[in-house]
């Protein structure tokens, strides 16, 4: 089986949060419910959702195996995901044309100012994504058990949550 890359695509959200379905291509299993056709080999699929207005990780989900949960959308509309959990919080995201939800803000809707705002959003999303790429325990094969990976995108969210609290990634209000 080849070695998969480790890029990820982008999903985001609206009022509260950016969503983001991140995709880590190295996990050793070979049962087709893991098997990533993005990375031509074995993955593991994660939410994550960073607040619009701050630099805040506020919502974390997974890991998925990239087989069984081969759409996006199968895991934002799960029982006790985001799409619920936006609903009952009457919230919105900000999402690509992926999502064709109503809970979700598309790419090109709204005036100039709100599709370029959307855009920064989107970019400090790439930009959280960047960051936990750092830990290169997730660019190579995961020969571990799923909890042990749980706990280590746990601590390398808390890791990259701390390195945002010190380098923001938002430009400070009044500056340009």
């Amino acid at each position: 089986m080849e070695e998969p890359g480790g890029k990820s695509k982008s999903r985001k959200k609206e009022t509260p949060i950016v969503y983001k379905r991140w995709e880590n291509g190295k996990v050793s299993m070979v049962d087709p419910k893991w098997y990533s056709k993005k990375f031509n080999g074995a993955g593991l699929k994660w939410e994550i959702g960073v607040a619009l207005f701050s630099d805040h990780i506020v919502w974390v989900r997974g890991p998925y195996p990239c087989g069984k949960y081969g759409h996006d959308l199968t895991i934002y509309r799960e029982t006790g995901g985001l799409k619920e959990a936006l609903v009952d919080a009457k919230e919105m995201a900000i999402g690509d044309g992926t999502y064709k939800d109503f809970t979700i803000s598309q790419k090109g809707d709204g005036n100039y100012e709100w599709r370029h705002a959307k855009n920064r959003f989107r970019a400090r999303q790439e930009s959280v994504n960047s960051r936990i790429k750092i830990f290169n325990c997730f660019n190579v094969r995961w020969r571990h058990s799923h909890e042990l990976h749980k706990s280590t995108m746990h601590a390398a969210l808390y890791l990259t949550q701390v390195s945002m609290d010190y380098n923001s990634l938002m430009a400070p209000v009044g500056k340009i």
